[in-house]
């Protein structure tokens, strides 16, 4: 890893340990350039916990219910960190057999302390997390792993922790972004938990340019498309196909 890349990685984990600090807002919000269709290829990031919602009462994964295996799926990375997420049921899991075919053999996310973690060491790849990636060149990734689509006639729910979250689009397809956010107290929808300051807006990071891009309600979430994403507290964001 670089010096450069070191920095950007620094600078970025500076921001997700913050949290509500006003050092990773003006970071934030200075280099943040507003998109309705957010076109950035997929790259580290920090593990969320995510479930398929399937009953009331019950937020789990059921691989029964998703559809057959699709085969050669690939993810397009240019040179440098992409921050990706990987909208597919993957067996196995664990990072290392996800990216051990990677060049540069670098592929981390972030745990609940704020921590930097190689997926080559530990951790798994699971729908609605995001992760940053990092290419030598530019490639199409082939996903060496058997994978199995999310299911897209059900919402997907990502839980949020308290400060930032690194997290991604869920399912296998583009998708409208206005995610239901569910707190102890209720729900409500997007842009008024935004301006109740229960969550921020969502960012995508450009590899190319190393801006960061606001993604508002109704934007177009790409897939594979990874997000930075700051709340106030535990939250459920229920996002729909």
């Amino acid at each position: 890893m670089s010096t450069r890349e070191k920095v950007l990685i620094g600078i970025i984990v500076l921001l997700l340990v913050v949290g509500t600090g006003s050092i990773a807002w003006l970071f934030l919000s200075g280099r943040a350039r507003s998109n309705a269709d957010v076109t950035v290829s997929p790259a580290p990031a920090q593990t969320s916990t995510t479930t398929q919602k399937t009953t009331d009462t019950t937020q789990t994964t059921t691989t029964d219910s998703v559809k057959s295996a699709t085969p050669d799926v690939k993810l397009s990375l240019v040179p440098g960190f992409n921050l990706i997420a990987i909208p597919y049921i993957l067996s196995p899991s664990d990072g290392k057999s996800v990216f051990y075919q990677l060049d540069s053999k670098e592929a981390y996310y972030i745990d609940s302390q704020g921590k930097w973690i190689s997926l080559f060491d530990s951790g798994t790849v699971s729908p609605g997390s995001g992760y940053w990636v990092k290419a030598t060149n530019a490639q199409s990734y082939t996903i060496p792993v058997a994978t199995k689509a999310i299911p897209i006639d059900a919402p997907f729910t990502i839980t949020l922790k308290k400060g930032w979250n690194a997290i991604g689009n869920p399912f296998p397809q583009d998708v409208v972004w206005n995610p239901v956010i569910k707190t102890s107290k209720g729900t409500t929808d997007f842009a008024k938990a935004v301006e109740a300051k229960i969550i921020t807006v969502a960012y995508v990071s450009d590899p190319v340019t190393r801006e960061y891009t606001t993604v508002n309600a109704k934007d177009t979430i790409k897939k594979f498309a990874g997000m930075l994403i700051q709340s106030g507290g535990d939250v459920d964001l229920i996002l729909s196909p």
